[in-house]
């Protein structure tokens, strides 16, 4: 295998991971390790099949998936998927402010007198206090304007999520019980994994810098691998929490917070786990402001337009910060919709315009690297059956998340 390939495999996998390994044990062991296992099973496989799709009408020129959307469905809903993206984003980096700040929390806690984290006060060093403390550090990072050297800090920094998932086996081979099944609320877990599993968007950039001939094998693997870790954090996970409880004052939203706090591994832990995921909030962060600006078609925005962007942004996480939003929720909502659109509408949208409603000729971008072109071949009854089929499965399963997430609101 060519390092070209290990890349895509390796940062295509540890984009969609980020801090899964730590918040999908408690959620395992909420909903059952057999609910765990169907639900990202499906979600897997059919989020492999669509990535495979935008794949298939990637042009190597195209740096985003949103010129992809744009060269196929146009440019208004190439400005939707922008504004869905910005949402994304933001939904993202709440996400991830939630659980730096309760990672950071608990360690904290130990040193100063601290309120409980689901209370709100400002009397007492608090957690909304310390969201204020974080975002305005944070805030700097916001105005770079090249954030190049930052690209490579969190890949450095992924040694924390293996020490999680040494940890998590080394805890979950000690309990000898299992949570197996359990009925309740059958909507978190798919909505969940949709999110795990969206690496859409990232594989695009992936696949217009790297010359691999096995694009298509590179990304099955980085799913298959990713999928393999779910389950095994999932499966000792479950074992790590059984019948445990979080611990007094903790929010219960990572498997760290079940364990006693003072131990020496879970303080070095957290501590890596937040210093991982506060070197993404500035990407993530960039991200957004480059969608942001594009979505008003803003291709060189004014100093003090960035200015209050980022303020804006850093205002934003604050206050879902300091509301303790519940992060099931949060993670559950995010995937359920956003992952519904990018990962199962879209890319079905992109294959039957291309398939179907195409009147220029067609060419085999990844294939074929020229500018030759292919005559459109005649299409046969049964795989235009074969087809509907196909497609009909994805976007039911797609729907069924969507609207049982809802149902079970």
């Amino acid at each position: 295998m060519s390092k070209s390939s290990l890349i895509t495999i390796f940062t295509l996998s540890n984009g969609m991971i980020g801090s899964a390994p730590i918040v999908l044990p408690v959620l395992y062991n909420q909903y059952g390790l057999i609910n765990g296992i169907v639900f990202s099973f499906i979600i897997c496989l059919t989020s492999c099949i669509t990535c495979l799709i935008v794949k298939k009408y990637h042009q190597k020129k195209e740096v985003d998936l949103q010129f992809v959307i744009n060269r196929i469905l146009g440019p208004h809903l190439q400005t939707t998927f922008n504004l869905i993206t910005i949402i994304f984003y933001i939904a993202c980096a709440q996400i991830q402010v939630i659980i730096s700040c309760s990672l950071i929390y608990s360690v904290i806690s130990l040193f100063i007198d601290s309120a409980p984290q689901n209370v709100f006060t400002f009397t007492q060093f608090s957690y909304q206090i310390l969201g204020m403390i974080y975002i305005l550090i944070l805030l700097p990072t916001f105005f770079i304007k090249d954030i190049t050297p930052l690209l490579k800090l969190p890949s450095y920094a992924s040694l924390a999520t293996l020490l999680a998932v040494i940890f998590i086996i080394f805890k979950g081979s000690q309990t000898p019980s299992i949570t197996i099944w359990k009925s309740n609320d059958i909507a978190v877990l798919p909505s969940v994994f949709q999110l795990a599993f969206l690496g859409h968007s990232l594989v695009v950039p992936l696949l217009s810098k790297q010359d691999s001939k096995h694009k298509s094998r590179d990304i099955i693997i980085a799913y298959i691998l990713t999928f393999t870790i779910y389950q095994i954090v999932g499966l000792f996970g479950s074992y790590a929490l059984f019948q445990r409880t979080p611990q007094d004052g903790l929010s219960g939203y990572t498997i760290l917070d079940y364990f006693p706090q003072s131990q020496l591994f879970v303080i070095i832990l957290q501590i890596l786990l937040f210093i991982q995921i506060s070197l993404l909030l500035p990407i993530i962060q960039y991200v957004a402001r480059l969608r942001f600006f594009a979505f008003f078609h803003a291709k060189n925005p004014k100093p003090y337009m960035l200015i209050i962007f980022s303020f804006m942004f850093a205002f934003i996480c604050l206050a879902f910060e300091m509301m303790n939003l519940n992060l099931e929720v949060l993670i559950s909502y995010t995937g359920a919709i956003i992952g519904s659109i990018i990962a199962y509408f879209l890319p079905i949208a992109c294959h039957i315009k291309m398939k179907y409603f195409n009147n220029n000729k067609v060419q085999e971008f990844n294939l074929i690297e020229s500018d030759q072109e292919l005559n459109q071949k005649k299409i046969g009854f049964l795989e235009i059956l074969f087809d509907c089929l196909g497609c009909g499965i994805i976007l039911s399963i797609g729907f069924s998340v969507l609207i049982l997430r809802f149902i079970y609101a």
